[in-house]
């Protein structure tokens, strides 16, 4: 499979790439339909085997999808009251601090991040919800990336609120500045992530998080900012 995909895609036997896609699914009503002319449905198979790839190279298994299904289920518990249509407040929340326009802007910042943050976490959520497994031939590679985003997004929303809730006027401004490199550093990994999903299926939304993401990164390498001006992320 890696050897089909690290060829270019002219020069690809989609024919193989057809019985390794009955191979791998078992779908035989799917072969019939691409086996009689496979180079008309070469984006198809393309797509097919790369998630298949990319499934096997993170050493996924259906457990530990399922593990992490639990953990969503347990976030959108937590986290979004579709009664109220509010955030829950979770175990640092206490609200908004009455010192908080004399705190550092760096850390006003991140109070003021959650809104955005539980927004995307709504809106994966309610992709989550959506997504079409009837027709999938790995339903759980499918499920990953949207599952993968939404704990992260906790992740991310409780550190913010860790560090405005403690945040204290001692601090030193190289604690403001670790905060800054942890953010970059996590901007820098969910642009890895998403890029390749955004180079396969471009859609706005994403475009608008990989830009986001961008904006966080301390001091971007030249590499990373061509790649992203490439994609069009960047104009």
């Amino acid at each position: 499979m890696r050897q089909f995909l690290e060829t270019p895609e002219a020069e690809r036997d989609y024919a193989r790439g057809a019985t390794m896609l009955l191979k791998l699914s078992n779908n035989r009503i799917m072969y019939r339909n691409i086996s009689g002319n496979p180079a008309r449905y070469a984006a198809f198979i393309n797509r097919e085997l790369q998630k298949y790839y990319n499934f096997r190279v993170r050493e996924l298994t259906h457990a530990q999808v399922a593990d992490m299904q639990r953990q969503a289920d347990g976030i959108v518990r937590r986290r979004l009251s579709y009664s109220g249509g509010d955030a829950v407040r979770s175990e640092f929340q206490k609200g908004k601090r009455a010192d908080h326009d004399s705190l550092p802007r760096e850390i006003q910042a991140l109070y003021e991040e959650v809104p955005q943050l539980t927004a995307r976490l709504r809106f994966v959520h309610t992709k989550l919800l959506t997504l079409s497994l009837d027709n999938a031939t790995c339903p759980d590679s499918e499920r990953y990336p949207f599952l993968k985003e939404l704990i992260e997004l906790d992740k991310h929303i409780k550190s913010n609120w860790e560090r405005y809730d403690t945040f204290t006027s001692g601090e030193t401004g190289a604690a403001v500045a670790d905060d800054a490199r942890e953010r970059s550093r996590r901007a820098i990994g969910a642009i890895n992530l998403f890029k390749a999903r955004y180079r396969a299926h471009p859609s706005p939304e994403l475009a608008g998080k990989l830009a986001g993401w961008y904006g966080q990164v301390l001091n971007p390498t030249e590499k990373l900012t061509e790649e992203l001006t490439k994609l069009g992320i960047l104009k």
